[in-house]
């Protein structure tokens, strides 16, 4: 992936080299496996070097920084510190945090995520019948008489984020030149970032770790979701980014103000969004052709699923990344596609950065979960055991501890809704 980024950026990058280190031991330390297998049971060893791919765009995030004159430490937890945080476990063919589940069809399996209110709402609507208090059974049970095909398309229709196991749709990752390069207006770049949960705001968070001025503007009617979970989780991608809020898309004249001077511009919307607005990427790059435009979506701007809903879990599902067993598959790690999206979102951004600016980065959680998912293939060559009350991983002579996630500690709580809007748009657009 990393290459590919350089190559359609037009920059360079030094290659990667994996660390020398056991491809086992890296997940075993990960956290990952920790949250990888049955619900009481073993963790589960990933077939693949799973680790391998995510520490190759930790690196690409560093070195394309470097290459646009900045500095970033990815911190090894990033994938799995909200697990941390929120307590999160293991659940095998149950998401980490319970709202995703594997379920099977008649003809294969799809996950389906349920992660809002009006999804269970849409229950009905979606199986065919009345869906009483204890809904999986339910759910279970109507989906063994229908293809995954079919019970996929019936949710996407409905706006219920479900996907089928290892499919077979292309990965979308491109970085398009839709501008043209140009030198910054300041020292530090101007990054506007309107994303939400998890793997845009984890993109802004980098690019503010490396020293970018980053604006986390949100809708005064519909703010991040993530300020409804987990304060301190929320603070570690938010902390460093001045807060405005805009009432949109009333104040639609004060955005496109906005994206008149910003270097950098990250958004998690279906493409539709934009277009309701009155916006659109070709009068946007005209007034401002040096911006770097990162659109994060489920599973790409264009195309038949351009619209589609998806999430972390569900999505990494369908890219193929989980882990098999004798039974069914199981989801590896939490919602693992939002942070992998994240950080190939910040090494692409750093590239474009780097190389002056005027791209659109079509960011697909799918794109970035199926690198992953590709990685090489390894031998069986570990094992686990029940030793001294603990998970160890056997590898050949040696044991190692299976580690649980770490989170970062959060020195900063996050801003409230629109702390800093009259003073950063005094600033930004004098």
């Amino acid at each position: 992936m990393l290459e590919t980024i350089a190559r359609q950026a037009g920059c360079t990058i030094p290659p990667y080299r994996a660390p020398a280190t056991s491809p086992f031991v890296r997940w075993a330390h990960s956290g990952l496996m920790a949250l990888t297998g049955p619900a009481g049971g073993a963790p589960l060893i990933a077939r693949r070097d799973l680790c391998a791919r995510i520490d190759e765009l930790t690196y690409g995030v560093e070195a394309f920084a470097r290459g646009a004159g900045m500095t970033v430490a990815v911190d090894a937890n990033v994938v799995t510190e909200r697990a941390a945080l929120l307590g999160l476990s293991r659940g095998g063919t149950v998401s980490a945090n319970g709202m995703c589940r594997m379920i099977r069809a008649n003809d294969g399996w799809l996950a389906v995520n349920l992660p809002r209110v009006e999804d269970v709402e849409l229950l009905p609507a979606w199986i065919g019948s009345e869906v009483k208090d204890d809904l999986w059974p339910q759910v279970e049970c109507a989906a063994r008489a229908a293809s995954c095909d079919k019970l996929v398309e019936r949710a996407q229709l409905l706006g219920l984020a479900a996907a089928r196991i290892g499919e077979s749709f292309v990965p979308t990752w491109s970085i398009v030149p839709m501008g043209k390069p140009g030198a910054r207006r300041k020292k530090r770049p101007l990054v506007l970032d309107m994303s939400s949960l998890w793997a845009g705001p984890l993109c802004g968070a980098l690019l503010a770790e490396a020293g970018a001025d980053v604006i986390k503007l949100e809708s005064t009617s519909r703010p991040d979701g993530a300020r409804f979970g987990s304060p301190a989780f929320f603070a570690t991608l938010n902390a460093k980014k001045r807060a405005i809020a805009l009432d949109l898309p009333r104040d639609r004249e004060v955005l496109r103000k906005l994206f008149a001077v910003a270097d950098v511009v990250i958004e998690s919307a279906r493409p539709r969004v934009l277009e309701q607005w009155g916006f659109s990427l070709q009068e946007i790059f005209a007034a401002n052709p040096h911006v770097t435009w990162v659109s994060v979506t489920a599973y790409g701007r264009t195309g038949a699923r351009a619209n589609w809903v998806g999430f972390g879990d569900e999505i990494a599902a369908a890219a193929g990344l989980v882990v098999e067993s004798e039974g069914p598959p199981m989801f590896v790690g939490d919602a693992i596609a939002d942070p992998l999206t994240g950080l190939a979102a910040a090494a692409s951004a750093f590239a474009c950065l780097a190389a002056g600016g005027g791209f659109l980065i079509d960011a697909s959680l799918f794109g970035a979960a199926a690198f992953v998912a590709g990685a090489p293939q390894l031998e069986n060559a570990a094992s686990v055991e029940w030793r001294n009350d603990a998970w160890m991983l056997r590898e050949g002579a040696r044991l190692e501890p299976v580690r649980a996630p770490i989170a970062r500690s959060v020195a900063d709580a996050a801003k409230t809704l629109g702390a800093d809007t009259e003073t950063v748009l005094r600033e930004v657009l004098s």
